[in-house]
């Protein structure tokens, strides 16, 4: 993103004038998406053209932080501060906005998404890009992969099972070639949620063509013009290695 920062630079008046425009502003992490795939660049797309509804903004979080503001009052001492000194806050732009710089403060991978939308239709949005990849070793899948004794693997449209079954035996999955399918001897699981990923078990799902690692972006949280109120939002974070 540093490109597009000094491609594209922060305009605190128009962000503070968009601010008491829309009706609401959302934080979200863009550091789970595939910043260079058509898909993300495509749902970007949609929310320039709809301009109405939606207004994004890029830069870097500090800049984001400070233009929202991260305290609710000054103190004294710290309204004599300048920008580079030791200590240095903002006060919040508009009442509850610091709960929102706070959390742009403590993200390097954060936009800002200004909204007249519904809370409902602004999650559905975000949920309109999602994007797979394979899951790398060390990281933690989004579901777990098992496969029961007995069960015939589903191979990818160009995979040989004579060729493949010797490679997972290999990778210590117990199966068999069975009428030119590859079969489980017994239960195996490959993954599981919440546990780090073998470097075994990220060859097989290669190997199997199964793509588990989500590309998503993920909404940190939000704050409403007419209530002025801030609310969190606690999403499962896909982990990558």
């Amino acid at each position: 993103m540093k490109k597009y920062f000094k491609k594209h630079l922060f305009d605190e008046k128009s962000f503070h004038k968009d601010i008491q425009t829309y009706g609401s502003l959302y934080v979200f992490c863009y550091g789970f998406a595939n910043l260079e795939s058509p898909a993300y660049k495509g749902f970007m797309q949609s929310l320039t053209d709809d301009f109405d509804n939606y207004k994004v903004y890029f830069a870097p979080n500090k800049a984001l932080a400070y233009s929202i503001g991260l305290e609710k009052e000054l103190t004294p001492e710290a309204q004599r501060l300048r920008p580079g000194d030791c200590g240095y806050t903002t006060k919040e732009f508009d009442t509850g906005l610091h709960e929102i710089g706070i959390m742009l403060d403590g993200d390097d991978c954060s936009g800002v998404l200004l909204t007249n939308k519904t809370e409902d239709e602004v999650l559905s949005k975000f949920r309109e890009y999602r994007e797979f990849d394979f899951v790398n070793a060390g990281s933690t899948p989004m579901e777990t992969l098992v496969f029961e004794k007995g069960e015939v693997l589903v191979l990818p449209p160009v995979a040989s099972a004579e060729k493949l079954c010797p490679e997972l035996e290999k990778l210590g999955m117990p199966v068999e070639l069975s009428d030119q399918n590859i079969k489980l001897t017994e239960r195996f699981v490959v993954c599981e949620v919440g546990k780090h990923v073998t470097e075994e078990a990220a060859d097989i799902m290669i190997l199997l063509g199964v793509k588990m690692f989500d590309f998503v972006l993920l909404p940190l949280g939000c704050w409403s013009r007419t209530t002025k109120q801030t609310k969190r939002f606690h999403l499962p974070l896909p982990c990558r290695s």
